[in-house]
């Protein structure tokens, strides 16, 4: 093939393309014609391989998400039986701790009141012995027990005394006999160790009967 110029002169010899590119195939400079079409795109085939990994890529986060939510859900279930026996137990030091308490409270108060109560009965026990003291100067009497006496030292009353008399009527009536010691004051008497007030009550009373109610007994505050 050859081309004219628009200047006269030789004609210059024109290469077809086909030839310069089939030159070009043999020579490893340019590469086909039928590659670089192959090469213009991906197939379907390969888009729908990628399509399938990015379904299985979002399946697998979905299932690693679910997992780990179980996984948390079973972590919270064990905390919070924790936090239960931790309940229990700070309940259970609560009411051993108020049990405790309570059982130091009552401890202190029974103490209190054993040592009131001795306090009280040392000075009831120092009291009774001052007042026997004084009721000992007082009769110019001895100490004496509750035990029988002869007849002789039967209970002698006071001329014109009812309520003496009647106490010797009591006194002297019983078969085993007590002193009975008249003290200063009205109506008291020394029943053996016993301190009693004695009263006469508007009653008759036989000299030796089996009954008599003129005497009440009764500790001298």
């Amino acid at each position: 093939m050859q081309a004219h110029g628009l200047r006269s002169g030789q004609a210059i010899p024109l290469v077809r393309i086909e030839e310069i590119y089939d030159s070009g195939e043999s020579e490893g400079s340019v590469e086909p014609r039928s590659a670089t079409r192959s090469t213009a795109g991906p197939p379907e085939e390969d888009g729908e391989g990628c399509s399938t990994l990015l379904r299985s890529y979002d399946e697998l986060q979905v299932q690693d998400l679910q997992d780990l939510l179980v996984h948390r859900e079973d972590e919270l279930q064990e905390l919070r039986h924790v936090i239960a026996m931790k309940d229990h137990v700070i309940r259970s030091l609560g009411e051993e701790i108020g049990s405790a308490e309570v059982a130091a409270q009552v401890i202190s108060m029974k103490d209190h009141v054993i040592r009131r109560l001795q306090e009280e009965l040392e000075e009831t026990k120092q009291s009774f012995l001052e007042n026997s003291g004084t009721l000992g100067q007082t009769t110019d009497a001895t100490m004496f027990t509750a035990l029988p006496v002869e007849m002789s030292t039967a209970y002698v009353p006071a001329a014109g005394d009812v309520l003496d008399e009647r106490i010797a009527d009591f006194s002297n009536g019983r078969r085993n006999l007590v002193m009975f010691t008249k003290l200063k004051e009205q109506g008291y008497y020394l029943f053996g160790r016993l301190l009693v007030q004695c009263f006469a009550e508007n009653v008759e009373s036989s000299v030796r009967g089996a009954r008599c109610s003129l005497l009440q007994a009764a500790g001298k505050d």
